[in-house]
């Protein structure tokens, strides 16, 4: 059992860290290439890794690797099949927060699918349902203001600056939809966060920055 936790571990590390710069190369070669590592990583964790199943740190990977498909996906311009694995990435991660509702990366992990969901339902065109994806991974974002955070990959700075740029997307996406109103609040509590100023009514930014 503690062979295959390393083994899994292992394996966390060559889909985040070898992906990323895998992705960084340019061309589409490349990007299958990663399409293929990935696949062949998940055939090996389903086939060899039979005992560490279901642990977190499986889950976790598994977790990763579907999202890093999906990023794969989304680069390619294969909205849909990005949407997919999104989708499995996020059933996870919801599964391992249901278990451990105050695990910080949890929450953290969650908001970001749920904005990678809303980003390539953007791209689909859906603007409502991407809406409601980024609003969900707003709320999360908030929550994690809340809480007294223990994994130390997230700064301080780190939750403030997805904090803010979550305000920010909603902010477009309200303007998108015809909702001026909706779209000053969430860009005022962006501009709350990242100039520490409150700004009543968008005359009062206006006149700040003349």
């Amino acid at each position: 059992q503690h062979q295959a936790q390393l083994a899994v571990s292992a394996i966390y590390d060559v889909v985040t860290k070898i992906d990323t710069k895998v992705r960084e190369q340019p061309g589409e070669g490349m990007q299958q290439l990663r399409l293929d590592v990935l696949d062949d990583t998940r055939e090996r964790m389903d086939s060899i890794l039979e005992s560490a199943k279901g642990s977190a740190t499986f889950n976790r990977t598994a977790a990763a690797l579907e999202q890093h498909a999906g990023d794969v996906y989304k680069e390619l311009g294969r909205t849909e099949e990005a949407v997919e694995h999104y989708e499995k990435c996020r059933e996870t991660i919801e599964a391992m927060a249901g278990e451990d509702p105050d695990n910080d990366a949890n929450i953290f992990n969650l908001a970001v699918v749920y904005e990678k969901l809303g980003s390539v339902t953007l791209e689909l065109e859906d603007i409502a349902v991407a809406r409601e994806h980024h609003r969900k991974s707003l709320d999360l974002r908030i929550r994690l203001t809340q809480l007294t955070i223990t994994d130390p990959r997230l700064t301080p700075e780190k939750v403030k600056e997805s904090l803010a740029g979550a305000y920010l997307t909603q902010a477009g996406l309200a303007s998108a939809l015809g909702d001026p109103a909706g779209a000053w609040e969430f860009l005022s509590r962006y501009l709350e966060i990242q100039e520490a100023v409150r700004y009543s009514i968008p005359r009062e930014f206006l006149s700040a920055i003349e």
